[in-house]
């Protein structure tokens, strides 16, 4: 594309970013240079993740020109929470920050838009929603329910993730690793394409997680139900799982089928919940807790102790004393 050296300087680049709220708010980061090059990266609350490109027409880097100078950009100074010219301050407000590079000189604009009745604040706002529709951004930026549920499901059940980029890789992931995922409150479940489960409970004392693994006879059956099951965000997950699935949640359905667990310690004075005695001394001594692999039996044994018989115990965090955090425990 031919430089509009009439309007555009040669070493002309603008940088626009737009900052989160407490709510749902878009939040994204562009740059455009003097041929008209938009490069945008979508983070969260955006309906594209990650990089996107498109080349701006002439006319619209005619429009950006004149909107920067209509708005005597390089005139303009911050307005941020703290500032005096803030008549009012709203909390939880998003924000957004422009720099433009022109013939040499740089210029910063930071608003945080909970900073209210300022001089200049209508045009301010106006300049930044114009940047959005020259650039061509604006389908981007449009929240998408499904991506951010995408985001959600993921950090319950998959890879931690913050950004977009990251959620979406990690929600690939977990679609293409997981069969099922399940919660009924006090239990998370999810269940992989290899047959293996894990289970993260709040309905055995001291005990975190329970893994075990589906015979492929299970697997099988398990599969052929959950292929039947509409799945609206990509990733299996059952928010309002049918009668003949709702078992699967329960940690009674996996503790039978345990092949390891990991155990719950505090290894000083709790921060929170109470420290109890290890109810199981007579099948394995506490001592030998995190020392050695339980037999079948023992485990039964002790699951059957562990467990909340009142299904509600789970709201008082019980911890037992020792010299970690969580313990694997195998089961042979």
């Amino acid at each position: 594309m031919l430089l509009l050296a009439a309007l555009i300087a040669a070493d002309f680049h603008l940088t626009f970013a737009r900052g989160g709220c407490m709510g749902a708010c878009p939040i994204y980061r562009m740059t455009i240079d003097a041929q008209g090059m938009v490069t945008f990266n979508g983070e969260r609350y955006t309906s594209v993740v990650g990089e996107r490109k498109r080349t701006m027409t002439r006319d619209e880097m005619e429009k950006l020109a004149r909107a920067v100078d209509d708005v005597h950009f390089f005139d303009l100074t911050d307005h941020q929470s703290g500032e005096t010219q803030c008549r009012e301050v709203w909390t939880d407000a998003p924000s957004a920050s422009i720099t433009v590079h022109r013939n040499g000189r740089d210029h910063t604009v930071q608003h945080y838009l909970g900073c209210r009745g300022f001089r200049g604040e209508d045009a301010l706002i106006a300049f930044e929603k114009r940047i959005d529709q020259l650039a061509g951004v604006t389908p981007w930026i449009k929240t998408d329910a499904r991506l951010e549920s995408r985001r959600i499901w993921v950090n319950h059940f998959g890879d931690a993730c913050d950004n977009g980029v990251d959620c979406e890789a990690a929600a690939a992931k977990l679609e293409r690793e997981s069969l099922l995922l399940m919660e009924n409150g006090a239990n998370v479940v999810r269940i992989d394409r290899d047959g293996s489960a894990l289970l993260t409970t709040q309905q055995l004392r001291f005990v975190r997680e329970v893994r075990a693994t589906l015979s492929p006879d299970r697997l099988r059956e398990l599969t052929a139900r959950v292929a039947k099951i509409p799945k609206p965000y990509g990733i299996p997950v059952i928010e309002k799982p049918p009668a003949d699935l709702q078992p699967l949640a329960d940690d009674r359905t996996w503790t039978k089928d345990a092949r390891t667990f990991r155990v719950e310690l505090m290894p000083s004075v709790p921060l929170q919940g109470t420290i109890e005695p290890w109810p199981a001394e007579d099948l394995v001594p506490f001592a030998e807790l995190t020392t050695r692999t339980f037999t079948r039996d023992e485990w039964d044994a002790i699951a059957k102790r562990l467990e909340y018989h009142d299904r509600k115990g789970f709201a008082d965090f019980r911890m037992l004393e020792g010299n970690t955090m969580l313990r694997l425990i195998a089961i042979r």
